[in-house]
């Protein structure tokens, strides 16, 4: 599995080194109504998929990683924040003080519905703009993102095939559920889709009625 995704991920990559400068302008995150650097961010990439061998049917999807905090330039390492972190978590070390809030909520959306013992190593973890953003997402910018790649977007649920999925992220304009709910009845017509609040968010979880 891990060599589809890398060839998915290369043809992701390849895709985004091509597209036009008019373009990114439209598709890459927003800070205080500013852009990054196009010639050095349009192929940031942050990579993400499955936390282990062994998967539950279970999907997290987010808008896009807080790329710009620590690497305003863009991520280039293949780094997947949440699974290294979820190794750590797993072999005893020291982990992310930000992903211990997400891996918390997302053990409770997992017993909330299936009020059983689900191992969240087991679930996959995406998001929807692979290139990351700022903290505060900005989702017109998102939006044009995934119009963009979305065919990409697809094939990568369309991998994962998902029984279960948690869209996770409010906002101002749109919620993750908002974004992508078509584009997960096309791929995977017969999961369940959950809509949610961001796995990093401290005030308390929940689970909305779905429109």
């Amino acid at each position: 599995m891990n060599k589809v995704f890398n060839e998915l991920f290369e043809a992701w990559k390849e895709e985004q080194n091509n597209e036009s400068n008019e373009s990114c302008e439209k598709t890459f995150p927003k800070n205080d109504g500013q852009i990054p650097t196009i010639e050095t961010f349009r192929n940031s990439f942050s990579a993400d998929g499955f936390l282990s061998d062994k998967f539950n049917g279970v999907l997290f999807i987010l808008k896009e990683s807080n790329t710009c905090k620590d690497k305003p330039e863009g991520e280039y390492n293949d780094t997947f924040w949440f699974k290294e972190n979820t190794k750590k978590e797993i072999s005893g070390e020291k982990t992310d003080g930000s992903w211990n809030t997400y891996h918390t909520n997302m053990k409770w959306y997992l017993q909330e519905i299936f009020g059983e013992k689900t191992n969240y190593y087991e679930c996959a973890y995406m998001n929807l703009n692979k290139r990351g953003g700022y903290g505060e997402c900005d989702d017109i910018q998102l939006s044009n993102y995934i119009n963009k790649y979305s065919d990409l977007i697809k094939e990568q649920i369309k991998i994962i095939n998902p029984k279960y999925i948690f869209c996770c992220g409010q906002g101002k304009i749109s919620s993750v559920y908002e974004l992508v709910h078509s584009i997960i009845k096309e791929c995977v017509p017969d999961s369940q889709i959950y809509n949610c609040r961001h796995l990093s968010y401290r005030f308390g979880n929940k689970i909305y009625e779905n429109k």
